[in-house]
C-alpha cells in the first residue's frame, strides 16, 4: 500500500508446497494503482 511517497507491505503470499519449477508467482498483473500476483497453474 502506498502512503504518500512510501510503500508498506500489506500481505505476503507464499505457496503451501513450494517446489522447484512450480512457477508460483511467475506473472504479475498491474491494474491502475493496484497490483496482483498470479500463479501459473
Amino acid at each position: 500500500k502506498r502512503s504518500g511517497s512510501t510503500w508498506a507491505q500489506e500481505a505476503y503470499i507464499k505457496a503451501a508446497n513450494n517446489a522447484a519449477e512450480d512457477y508460483f508467482g511467475s506473472s504479475v498483473s498491474l491494474d491502475g494503482d493496484r497490483n496482483r500476483r498470479l500463479a501459473k497453474l
